[in-house]
């Protein structure tokens, strides 16, 4: 019997665990089915915001095209800008390594003999701003007939030699040849050698027939961001300059000259007088108006003037043929020959010489009167005597303008204008003294 109340027992707890076991089956579904609504609700609402989000998106899609646009253009130009940098960089070394080259032709080792008392000059190969040589002596320029020569067999076109000298052991600040082509667009854009290059050249005006010798002798040269050329002209703004560098060294065929900074100032490109070469009566008046109407820029005097000067001549015109209208007359009326003045063949010479002569002298007084004008307009005012022995201006006196490039240029120009002193002769030691 108590068999079976345990076998009654043990049914009864299978028949709870397993009515529990449903129970829990049945709860667990209900979680699950709860849990899965709730993941869907969560899934739906996600999907939902992430809808949204998208269209949210778009608008700052376009900025984001744009600042990536801008981004691009900027970097291009960077690059672009930094490209011609570069390639101008690589140019100027080009052009400054070029006359290098040609300036250690200018330059000699001094070599002394074994008792010091006689000097040789012994060629080397040294640069402008002077490389490593030979011994402890600096390379010395050396500049004689000979040099002349073998700088002409170089290029034709060589008239002489330009230096601005540097502080005591200091490189040139400037030191080229001189060159004079056939225009005024040539040595813009070629090297003294003749191989194209920005640095261009030192140059004479083409028109002047006499180059370094003329009275006022325009050597233009470019405005170079690096120094180079007449890249330092600027410099002499600054009075402290000026003080350190008062004069140039000129190099003319086989001479060498001392010539004296007197003018520092910036001019216009077109109608300056800055740019007289010649100064003839016509020349000066032609030259003084065209800088007058430049600065005024009032056309319409020049106008009434030359209506003015057309009238006036026309009158005169008239005049003279009705006098000779009336001699005519006159002359059938009383049958007379007109009267002629006969002039001797040795009186006309005379009357010619004396003519000259005339002309020579009021040519050479405008030549003075310009000189002072232009020392007048100097930036810094420089006092005379520009140089030891100097008095005055006169006929004899020769000028170099120095311009940063040519008139026909946009930009104002700078200008250093030099009076010829002293000539200079170099001794067997390489010393330097007045002739």
């Amino acid at each position: 019997m108590s068999d079976n109340i345990n076998k009654n027992q043990t049914e009864i707890i299978i028949e709870k665990k397993q009515a529990n076991n449903e129970r829990r089956l049945d709860q667990s579904a209900e979680k699950q089915i709860e849990d899965n609504k709730e993941i869907g609700k969560e899934n739906k609402n996600s999907a939902v915001n992430n809808k949204k989000g998208k269209r949210k998106r778009k608008f700052p899609g376009i900025w984001e095209l744009i600042r990536l646009a801008v981004m691009g253009v900027a970097l291009m130009t960077v690059s672009v800008a930094a490209y011609q940098i570069t390639n101008d960089y690589l140019e100027y070394e080009e052009g400054d390594s070029a006359y290098d080259e040609i300036a250690a032709m200018m330059y000699e080792m001094p070599q002394y003999s074994d008792d010091g008392s006689n000097l040789m000059y012994e060629a080397d190969e040294v640069g402008i701003a002077g490389a490593q040589i030979k011994g402890n002596s600096d390379p010395i320029f050396v500049w004689n007939q000979e040099k002349f020569e073998k700088m002409l067999e170089f290029n034709k076109d060589t008239k002489g030699w330009i230096r601005l000298k540097g502080k005591k052991n200091q490189q040139d600040e400037i030191s080229y040849p001189i060159v004079q082509g056939p225009d005024n667009e040539y040595y813009l854009h070629y090297l003294a050698n003749r191989t194209w290059n920005a640095n261009g050249s030192i140059f004479i005006d083409y028109q002047l027939e006499k180059g370094l010798k003329s009275r006022n002798c325009i050597i233009y040269g470019h405005n170079m961001n690096n120094g180079a050329m007449f890249g330092k002209l600027k410099n002499y703004l600054s009075e402290d300059y000026y003080k350190e560098h008062p004069y140039f060294d000129i190099y003319i065929e086989e001479k060498h000259y001392r010539y004296y900074v007197f003018s520092i100032y910036k001019t216009e490109t077109v109608g300056s007088e800055s740019y007289m070469m010649e100064f003839t009566e016509e020349e000066t008046e032609e030259e003084t108006t065209d800088a007058k109407n430049k600065d005024k820029k009032d056309s319409k005097d020049t106008d009434k003037k030359d209506k003015k000067a057309a009238d006036t001549k026309a009158a005169e015109n008239n005049k003279q043929e009705t006098s000779v209208k009336k001699n005519i007359k006159k002359n059938k009326q009383t049958k007379k020959e007109p009267e002629t003045t006969t002039i001797s063949p040795e009186e006309a010479k005379r009357l010619e010489r004396e003519e000259k002569k005339r002309l020579r002298e009021e040519e050479n007084q405008r030549f003075i009167e310009w000189c002072h004008k232009m020392a007048s307009q100097s930036y810094i005012k420089i006092k005379a005597p520009y140089y030891k022995g100097f008095k005055d201006f006169d006929k004899n006196s020769k000028i170099i303008t120095l311009v940063t490039c040519t008139p026909t240029d946009a930009s104002r120009k700078q200008v250093v204008q030099l009076v010829r002193g002293e000539e200079i002769i170099t001794d067997a030691k390489g010393k330097e003294k007045v002739k």
